[in-house]
């Protein structure tokens, strides 16, 4: 097909460069065999939750509402350190400077090098989606939450790119990332009475009410 590459196989060996789109002729099998790869389609994963069967896109993100089968916490970095007294004791205690955030971090690639996706690794889709989750897990933990939240975010999903791509070049895995996007960064939803992010929106909430009223 016009976005397929493929690769020859005679009795399991590999025979010749990668096939171009267009017809060829092979050997029958089981002397010879062709794979398909989809190397001009742009693919993709997701870092930080899992899509269920009946996923749909949703034009706008509600922090409060649940929006994947499966979302996962990751510790992020924090410049603010709050000082609390411990319920049965007066010193202060203070707070360690990290906070949890729920991320869906997109990641689109394409097949670049068809033999090093092919044959360098069992399976170079799952090894570039673990790539892409070690290299999101290292960043958040150096990152402000402010930063990430806020006008820090473009810069931070150019830095995520660069990462990846250098990691996935160093393990020869034979794909180029073209996008990774950082859409969906918000406080856990939580549980219980009251969720995490219900009351983070009150504090932000309270903020805007205050600048308001000052103006």
């Amino acid at each position: 097909e016009p976005h397929e590459q493929a690769l020859v196989e005679r009795f399991g060996r590999p025979v010749g460069e990668p096939l171009a789109p267009g017809p060829h002729l092979k050997l029958p099998w089981p002397r010879e065999k062709v794979y398909r790869y989809r190397t001009s389609e742009i693919q993709s994963f997701t870092v930080g939750a899992v899509h269920g069967e009946d996923h749909e896109e949703e034009r706008a993100v509600v922090w409060t509402k649940k929006h994947y089968e499966e979302e996962f916490n990751l510790l992020v970095a924090s410049r603010e350190q709050s000082i609390a007294a411990a319920p049965d004791s007066t010193a202060p205690e203070q707070a360690i400077p990290v906070n949890l955030l729920s991320v869906s971090i997109p990641v689109h690639f394409v097949i670049k090098d068809l033999k090093d996706w092919a044959y360098h690794h069992a399976d170079a889709g799952q090894l570039l989606e673990r790539i892409a989750t070690r290299e999101v897990v290292r960043y958040l933990v150096s990152v402000d939450i402010n930063d990430i939240m806020g006008n820090g975010r473009l810069a931070a999903a150019k830095t995520l790119q660069e990462r990846i791509q250098q990691r996935a070049d160093a393990l020869q895995v034979g794909a180029e990332i073209v996008f990774v996007g950082l859409h969906d960064i918000h406080p856990p939803i939580g549980g219980g009475r009251e969720t995490v992010a219900a009351a983070f929106e009150a504090v932000i909430g309270a903020i805007q009410e205050k600048e308001a009223r000052i103006y």
